[in-house]
């Protein structure tokens, strides 16, 4: 019996510890050459091992492959750079003379989607239990420094080298960055140029987009289809930054301070072709706001982007429009409509009572309109360039404005506040508000483009705001309607210029107008030129403003409204002057010593 174990583990080991020795000592780089042209002959890919080949000897046979350099055999176009990759094989079918990938690991790889890009491989590891078996994939890898993980499995070797190495059939879950992205399709002719077909679905927290998506590598350009379709959307769950609990009708002046020069990114509209359409049944804007019926389509040829919005329901109204971007001529156009759009619709916030900045008691209708068209290669030359218009408007309503300082951050609000017009607390009738801007040159020009009709006060103004450094250079007549029961120095506060830059506007007196009417008041000793000035003010300030634009319909231009206001302002006020001589003695000094100090400080500026 001992001599029998004796004799069976020479058999056994000896042809074994044999093999050992001639797997650790042997130099199998001079195999190099018989793996790369097995490669080309059965994956028609030219493959280069510039490192050592290794073999490890262990339960788990495998061969390790350094620095290896992958191309397409046509036209020695690179498709991937491995640092080292190492094949692991099963040991029993060894013994069976089959060949059984148990696993096959990759560090430090680089797969080419264009001349010079590529995503970067750090780690990979795919597995399989048999030669016809599903293969497994399991990996944690970092690509372009983000974590990526995942699992699923893709057709057996078997079935993909029955196929001439073309067909792959594919199941995958990919997480990434709190994103879950779920594959179920297959990638074709592999050895002859990739396409792929599937359906896909991502979930992130409470959102939901799925559709089919299918790829052609098979030209020149990269060709990709695909189709997203969602529910539901919350938009703050996309965003870290904190969304706006209100939305006043002239938006928050300050756009331009967040957008930091930066490139045009051309190049990367060149790397392919696509078309993707979008449905979303529901966004969620902010807990207040909801957009429906979102339905876009997406087109990037030849380095030409369009946009082109469909429908967005929001408020009741509709909003349709266009947007290009193109490489070749470094151009981007935006022209976007939206029509009936009811703010406390729109906004749910607006249509309580109990709002603590603004309630939008009726009405709240609004229209508006984005053309612009600019070109340059970088953000501050799209600014620069920037040429077209824009016009906002919202008809009758009905406002009440809970508190200005709930309502901070746009020029119109600190104006109001500058003024202290009693309109808080109280029903606001609005007769109409415009925002109409024309930009030539990257400067936005306001020909009397901003307008605020109440029957409480208006405001008009005029002036100018340079998109590019920012500057503020906007001269306004707010009303605040009787002048009754004001002095003479709140009369002239009705001329106001704003300077400054659009993050930080300066608000003051018009200089220049006030010491014509100071030097007036004073020449006639009362009130008179005051009122004149008064009388001066535009009875449709919103007709005005949309004069030469295609809304120049949407307001009828009245000869009453403000204007008999005013009118009634300056009778009552000469009344109140003939019936205290005492007061208007006192009216006028103070003026005078107002106009003193005025006069003085304008003499220093022009000598400056």
């Amino acid at each position: 019996m001992k001599k029998f174990l004796i004799i069976l583990a020479v058999i056994i080991f000896v042809p074994l510890i044999s093999l050992v020795v001639f797997l650790k000592l042997a130099n199998f780089n001079n195999y190099k050459p018989q793996i790369e042209a097995l490669a080309l002959k059965y994956a028609n890919m030219n493959v280069k091992i510039n490192g050592d080949l290794k073999v490890g000897v262990s339960l788990k046979p495998s061969i390790e492959l350094n620095d290896v350099l992958i191309s397409q055999a046509e036209n020695n176009q690179q498709v991937a750079q491995i640092g080292q990759a190492q094949v692991q094989f099963s040991l029993l079918p060894l013994l069976k003379k089959e060949i059984v990938v148990d696993k096959v690991k990759t560090t430090d790889t680089n797969v080419y989607y264009g001349e010079n890009d590529s995503v970067e491989i750090k780690d990979l590891s795919v597995g399989m239990e048999s030669f016809d078996a599903p293969i497994n994939l399991n990996f944690d890898t970092v690509v372009s420094g983000i974590q990526i993980t995942g699992e699923g499995t893709t057709s057996s070797f078997k079935s993909i080298q029955d196929s001439g190495y073309n067909d792959v059939d594919a199941k995958l879950q990919v997480n990434a960055l709190g994103y879950t992205l779920n594959y179920d399709g297959g990638v074709k002719g592999i050895s002859k140029g990739l396409t792929s077909d599937g359906k896909y679905e991502i979930d992130y927290k409470s959102n939901k987009i799925n559709g089919m998506i299918s790829a052609d590598l098979t030209g020149k350009t990269p060709y990709l289809k695909m189709s997203a379709v969602s529910n539901e959307l919350n938009l703050a769950d996309f965003s870290e930054e904190k969304q706006a609990e209100n939305i006043w009708f002239i938006s928050e002046a300050q756009a331009s301070t967040l957008i930091k020069n930066m490139p045009i990114p051309y190049d990367s509209l060149k790397m392919a072709d696509a078309d993707v359409s979008i449905d979303i049944k529901k966004l969620n804007v902010t807990p207040d706001m909801v957009l429906t019926n979102i339905l876009t389509d997406l087109t990037l040829k030849n380095g030409v982007f369009k946009a082109d919005v469909k429908n967005i329901n929001g408020g009741d109204g509709v909003i349709k429009g266009t947007a290009s971007l193109n490489a070749g001529t470094k151009t981007a156009t935006v022209d976007l409509n939206g029509n009936g759009i009811v703010l406390q619709k729109l906004n749910t916030a607006f249509a309580d009572s109990g709002n603590e900045a603004l309630y939008v008691k009726s009405g709240g209708k609004s229209d508006f309109n984005i053309k612009l068209n600019t070109n340059g290669s970088n953000t501050d030359q799209y600014l620069e360039n920037m040429n077209g218009q824009v016009i906002a408007i919202i008809d009758p309503s009905v406002l009440n404005v809970k508190s200005l300082e709930r309502l901070q951050g746009n020029i119109i609000v600190q104006i109001l506040n500058n003024l202290k017009l009693n309109i808080v607390n109280k029903d606001m009738n609005l007769n109409c508000a415009v925002v109409r801007t024309d930009i030539k040159g990257g400067v936005a020009g306001f020909p009397k483009g901003i307008a605020v009709d109440a029957n409480d006060f208006y405001i008009v103004a005029d002036g100018s705001v340079n998109l590019y450094n920012e500057k503020l250079d906007l001269d306004l007549q707010p009303f605040s309607g009787r002048i009754t029961d004001t002095n003479v120095s709140s009369v002239l506060g009705s001329l106001l210029s704003i300077k400054g830059t659009i993050s930080q506007p300066s608000i003051g007196i018009n200089k220049t107008q006030t010491a014509k009417t100071v030097v007036g008041i004073i020449a006639t000793g009362g009130l008179y030129n005051a009122g004149d000035m008064l009388l001066s003010a535009d009875s449709s300030p919103c007709y005005t403003a949309l004069q030469g634009t295609s809304y120049a319909g949407h307001f009828k231009s009245s000869d009453n409204g403000v204007k008999n206001d005013v009118s009634k302002s300056y009778t009552d006020t000469k009344e109140v002057v003939s019936k205290s001589i005492t007061d208007t003695k006192d009216a006028v000094k103070d003026l005078g010593n107002q106009a003193k100090g005025l006069l003085k400080n304008l003499v220093k500026d022009v000598k400056k």
